[in-house]
């Protein structure tokens, strides 16, 4: 079953990506993928024994970094060599927008937006990350298959071109 999350029409705006899960969180498991809809990722898979090992670990993300893009060139997070994503870092990748996360992330005292999110409040995910982070909660995993943002005409654009 497919449910849409009709935000413009409810609210008048988009509730950016952790507004959105807040929104969805009724409806997920404890444990759930998260990928933005406008990624071209043709070879990730979606593996049962990625999400095993994420359960496994007792962390509250484990997400994607790629190589940066030209659009991102100091890219987003770091990783460490314990396999923890780093905040801030001389040397950042760029986070692909896949996601392992567990629903307590989207809880207080980590999220203050109210399951289901009634309010319609907009919240940005990396901020929530970044909190994450820092407190050690979140693992990463460099994917160098092929990967591309089509967040702009013209990237889709140049996408097309190539396939």
């Amino acid at each position: 079953e497919v449910v849409m999350s009709r935000e413009g029409t409810d609210f008048g705006y988009a509730l950016e990506t952790a507004g959105g899960i807040a929104r969805a969180l009724p409806l997920l498991a404890d444990v759930f993928w998260v990928l933005a809809g406008d990624v071209y990722v043709p070879d990730f898979t979606f593996t049962q024994a990625s999400v095993d090992r994420f359960e496994d670990s007792g962390l509250l993300a484990h997400i994607w970094l790629v190589p940066n893009p030209p659009h991102n060139p100091n890219g987003d997070f770091g990783l460490g060599a314990d396999g923890l994503a780093i905040s801030r870092a001389d040397e950042a990748w760029t986070f692909s927008t896949i996601g392992l996360y567990r629903r307590e992330l989207f809880e207080l005292p980590w999220c203050e937006v109210l399951p289901g999110n009634p309010q319609g409040t907009a919240e940005p995910l990396a901020p929530l990350l970044r909190r994450a982070m820092e407190a050690g909660q979140v693992s990463a995993e460099i994917y160098e298959g092929p990967w591309v943002d089509v967040g702009t005409p013209e990237r889709l654009e140049e996408l097309n071109q190539r396939a």
